[in-house]
């Protein structure tokens, strides 16, 4: 299966916006139906695995249910503070896009490296704002 920065993307900002915490600091969980139902371009199983890496790479807290040989459903409580710090290297549509082409041109784009790569963009773009 192929992981998809773009579904990353939306995948992010659907649970910054849906995650909630209650008056009563009840954490308000996603599953994947919920998340799928949101994310009308990606099918569920690409919506699965992109959850799935995103927990592994520390930027969700996230359980996987599963039987023997399927996943049962997958529940989201929250993102976590790396999960936050990507989304924010990520928001301006400026930095996405020079780091999509980049990717393309170099014909590969880890999750690791499009951190680091949106990360010195958004301090670039921060440091030109700076310097009016």
């Amino acid at each position: 299966m192929k992981f998809s920065l773009d579904c990353t993307r939306e995948v992010l900002f659907l649970l910054e916006e849906k995650l909630t915490i209650s008056p009563d600091l009840e954490i308000c969980s996603l599953n994947l139906e919920k998340i799928a139902s949101g994310l009308s371009s990606y099918g569920i199983g690409e919506i699965a695995n992109t959850l799935i890496v995103l927990g592994e790479a520390g930027f969700l807290v996230a359980e996987t249910i599963s039987s023997e040989d399927s996943i049962e459903d997958i529940i989201v409580s929250r993102i976590t503070y790396n999960g936050y710090q990507f989304i924010e290297c990520i928001r301006p549509e400026s930095i996405w896009k020079k780091l999509k082409n980049a990717g393309i041109k170099a014909g590969a784009l880890t999750i690791n490296a499009a951190t680091q790569i949106a990360s010195s963009l958004l301090i670039s773009l921060l440091s030109a704002q700076l310097s009016l």
